[in-house]
């Protein structure tokens, strides 16, 4: 729907993102706005990740954004870490910054690592840590 229905299938996908009961639903939703061509889809994913009920949601919603709108992605993410009451969450946002290209997710990955309090996403326990192969200027098992 998200990319074979131009604006009115975003017009559909908007109101199911934020209408529809089912989680899994609203999920798939994330996905149908990641391959739509429509502008104003990214503005979609952020509400969905930042505002959703569902953890599920809130996650994949994290993960598509980062694949589609990576600058716009990076803050909402890095606020997922910090500010999500779950902690699934906080993981999969992790992870997506760990699917971002390197030169973007990986430093915000160390500026996780060094700063949050949280235990389970504040370290290599958080998935993603180990997800890829780091070159560059930072010796990243140093910086742990």
């Amino acid at each position: 729907m998200g990319a074979a229905r131009g604006a009115a299938g975003l017009v559909q996908l908007e109101k199911m993102a934020k209408t529809d009961p089912s989680g899994d639903v609203r999920a798939q939703v994330s996905f149908a706005l990641f391959v739509s061509k429509e502008p104003g889809t990214t503005e979609e994913m952020i509400r969905m990740a930042r505002e959703d009920e569902s953890p599920h949601v809130r996650g994949q919603g994290l993960f598509w954004l980062a694949q589609k709108a990576r600058s716009k992605a990076e803050n909402v993410i890095a606020g997922a870490i910090t500010s999500d009451p779950d902690t699934e969450v906080k993981k999969k946002a992790v992870f997506a910054l760990s699917q971002m290209p390197k030169d973007e997710g990986v430093p915000k990955l160390i500026e996780v690592a060094q700063k949050n309090k949280n235990p389970k996403c504040g370290s290599r326990r958080c998935s993603g840590w180990g997800s890829r192969e780091i070159r560059g200027p930072w010796n990243f098992s140093r910086e742990f």
